[in-house]
């Protein structure tokens, strides 16, 4: 009766911590209000990634852009490079 017993609060223990570690990963910590129930602790869970997920969703998009404008301008400068060579290229082949 005893190991029963002691079976299943390890087996709430190790419930507790698998609702727990997301919180504790994503350091958000709850405060005064915590979900007591399960559902509810999955559901904290995943609205927690889901803004994680979102706030790196909308860093990446910014650096994209920021990356963009870098690498055009840098494709502009090698093409009026590219350009004034075959110029000068034409012109001494004329010469």
């Amino acid at each position: 009766m005893l190991n029963i017993s002691l079976q299943q609060k390890n087996a709430e223990e190790k419930m507790d911590a698998i609702l727990e570690w997301p919180m504790v990963l994503i350091t958000i910590g709850y405060g005064d209000i915590v979900p007591v129930t399960e559902t509810g602790r999955i559901v904290g869970a995943i609205v927690a990634f889901a803004g994680v997920i979102t706030f790196m969703v909308i860093t990446a998009r910014i650096a994209a852009i920021f990356t963009r404008s870098r690498i055009e301008s840098s494709q502009d400068k090698i093409l009026q490079r590219v350009t004034m060579l075959l110029e000068r290229l034409e012109k001494n082949a004329r010469s």
